[in-house]
């Protein structure tokens, strides 16, 4: 295998076809990252240390958006123990099997289908190693900075 299981998601990402299309801007659109991943004007990060009210707003937005997507993570991972395990398929069948779960999900929170009564199985823990900060971090350093002056912190609740 060519990741093995201690291999900072960064490092997977940056080695990744997606990370690949966001840097030839052939996906439009910005994600959102913790300390782990490098700083770029596709990937925003928090600040390590707030100087102003912008950057603390900026801050505790990121955190509740981030929080949205790991609940939502977790709720999958309850509703389809499956993907909380190795699949030990191959890529592209693991591929489909995340894509029909994703699907299910969705089907599942329209109807308003109550989640399964079981014992969630305990999340494997990561190192939180720091990214290697690279050239590719000037342009989102900008961005975030446009972020930080236009927003009001009331965009995310």
């Amino acid at each position: 295998m060519r990741w093995p299981g201690t291999t900072h998601d960064s490092r997977i990402f940056d080695n990744s076809a997606l990370c690949a299309r966001f840097e030839n801007h052939d996906i439009n659109g910005v994600l959102l990252g913790d300390n782990g991943y490098p700083l770029r004007p596709f990937l925003m990060t928090p600040l390590l240390a707030t100087r102003t009210d912008a950057e603390r707003r900026f801050n505790t937005a990121l955190s509740r958006a981030r929080v949205k997507i790991e609940h939502t993570f977790g709720v999958l991972k309850r509703r389809f123990p499956c993907l909380t395990l190795d699949l030990r398929l191959k890529v592209q069948t693991s591929l489909r099997v995340i894509t029909a779960c994703a699907v299910l999900y969705n089907f599942a929170k329209e109807r308003r289908e109550p989640l399964p009564e079981i014992e969630p199985l305990a999340d494997v823990a990561r190192p939180n190693v720091p990214a290697q900060r690279v050239d590719r971090e000037v342009g989102g350093r900008a961005l975030r900075e446009v972020i930080i002056r236009n927003f009001d912190g009331k965009t995310i609740q």
